[in-house]
């Protein structure tokens, strides 16, 4: 479900901190709170059709050049916002988490505008036209309620560009009854609306925040931290169904783990597991990917490197894990070693279960060629230079 949830980024620091989450939240919440913003398009429409009503009324009604002029704006505007939104939208939904800077800053612009055109129509002091306004000022600040929650500070400015002329606007008209009653009410509706906001985004984070440590706790060994057997499957799916392309599978023992197990006991063989675990991390580059199988077995994906270049990373590998002895408290120093098997798609398999029984027979193979080694699982046809 969450891998469904559109993500996002902001560059920009002040948008960064206009779009904050209002509490703690993970890197992920934030680009999935970000990624809320992509959301209802159909909002989007409805509010530049608010705004589109209103400036045609308002240039049949005023002949003033000041309304062709915000209905020119107004255009401009919604088709802008409707292209700078629709290609991060599209990139989200791919599974990118696309910046979106530009949409944002269209959207407070376009809040301004709103605001705007609201004063100049409660200046007029025509009944229609300020009716108009304040149908479109609610009608347009409803949906901002519910679609932008996940950035509290910009719902809450967004509604201040447009709430904040309005009541200016209405003040200026020369209505007594209008200036007596929305000075009063204004803060008092601006407060009602930040505690909404905060309300709503709150229940947001609480409930993205368990889904994703939920789907952690799914995915995770509890133990090392790395991600787990059903993690792996998944990740699997993923360059086969040609998402990343060029990828290898690294299978990895350690040898000689059992006797240190019965030797030492238990508690000395998981912070082995740790120890190696975090060595396994260490030695790998940020694209690369690492999990734990089961008892002393990991597996490890290392994308974008040629079958010539592995030979060089199971090494690494190998000579990170056993190089240097393991020291934990109360214990004597470990040593341990590690042996591999890898293949290499698309050359060594035509399927990802194909590419894994590959490797982990080359593994096997590693342990019987007396262990701290590594060895390729080839296919038979993979003997082309290069492979």
């Amino acid at each position: 479900m969450l891998r469904r949830l559109p993500r996002a980024t902001l560059r920009s620091r002040p948008l960064r901190w206009l779009a904050q989450p209002h509490g703690d939240a993970s890197a992920e919440v934030r680009g999935m709170l970000l990624g809320g913003l992509l959301s209802s398009p159909g909002a989007v429409m409805m509010g530049a059709a608010n705004g589109l009503i209103v400036s045609l009324v308002a240039v049949w009604l005023d002949p003033r050049p000041l309304f062709a002029v915000f209905l020119v704006l107004q255009i401009a505007c919604t088709v802008l916002r409707l292209v700078l939104i629709r290609a991060p939208a599209r990139a989200a939904a791919a599974g990118a988490a696309p910046p979106i800077d530009q949409a944002v800053a269209i959207f407070l612009l376009w809040c301004a505008l709103q605001g705007a055109m609201a004063f100049a129509a409660m200046r007029t002091g025509i009944s229609v036209l300020q009716t108009l306004s304040a149908t479109m000022t609610m009608g347009i600040i409803g949906p901002i309620f519910t679609r932008n929650y996940p950035a509290p500070r910009l719902a809450f400015l967004s509604i201040a560009l447009i709430d904040l002329p309005f009541v200016a606007g209405a003040c200026a008209s020369g209505a007594f009854w209008l200036w007596i009653c929305l000075v009063p009410m204004t803060p008092l509706f601006l407060y009602g609306a930040w505690q909404i906001i905060v309300g709503v985004h709150a229940m947001a984070l609480v409930s993205l925040s368990a889904a994703v440590e939920s789907r952690d706790n799914a995915t995770h060994d509890p133990l090392t931290g790395l991600k787990n057997r059903r993690a792996f499957g998944e990740a699997l799916v993923e360059p086969a169904s040609g998402l990343s392309g060029r990828f290898a599978l690294l299978c990895v023992d350690l040898d000689g783990f059992k006797a240190i197990n019965d030797s030492l006991g238990h508690h000395a063989g998981d912070l082995l597991l740790i120890g190696v675990a975090g060595r396994l991390k260490h030695s790998l580059r940020a694209e690369d990917s690492v999990f734990r199988l089961g008892g002393d077995e990991f597996a490890i994906i290392v994308r974008g490197l040629r079958p010539d270049q592995l030979d060089g990373v199971a090494d690494r590998i190998i000579q990170d894990v056993s190089a240097d002895a393991y020291r934990f408290e109360g214990l004597p120093p470990i040593t341990i070693g590690a042996s591999v098997g890898y293949a290499c798609w698309p050359e060594d398999a035509r399927s990802v279960t194909e590419l894994h029984g590959r490797a982990d027979r080359a593994l096997y193979e590693s342990k019987a060629a007396g262990k701290g080694v590594h060895r390729r699982g080839r296919r038979q046809d993979a003997s082309l230079p290069g492979r």
